[in-house]
């Protein structure tokens, strides 16, 4: 059952993330220059699923709906092609699911913007 907290958290669990994300830059010699979180919207829910069709198409949903994501958005800086792959293979190998959304290239500031969402299962 622990493995499955460190997969998906029952909370946004935000101070471990950025705890994580630290030490993954840190090992893959980047440097992250700010960073902020938001919470994502929730995507409607299907049509079936309000008709409540199906009682297992109705606890997936239920599940669906207890699974919240989070938007972490940061600049990395002053690294070079191999030390960046080397930091998205790590981001993308963390026990935590993290899916790399977006990342930018700014060539004036030598820096490159990412963007993360994140998941934790929101429990009563």
């Amino acid at each position: 059952m622990k493995l499955v907290s460190m997969i998906l958290p029952n909370k946004q669990a935000i101070p471990e993330l950025f705890s994580q994300l630290e030490v993954i830059a840190k090992q893959s010699g980047v440097q992250i220059v700010g960073m902020s979180v938001a919470e994502k919207e929730e995507e409607p829910r299907s049509a079936r699923a309000r008709a409540g069709e199906d009682w297992n198409q109705a606890q997936a949903q239920k599940l669906s709906n207890d699974i919240k994501q989070l938007s972490i958005q940061f600049d990395v800086n002053a690294i070079n092609y191999d030390i960046f792959k080397n930091f998205i293979d790590s981001i993308q190998s963390n026990s935590r699911i993290l899916d790399i959304e977006r990342f930018t290239y700014n060539p004036n500031q030598d820096t490159q913007g990412i963007t993360i969402r994140t998941y934790y299962l929101e429990t009563d």
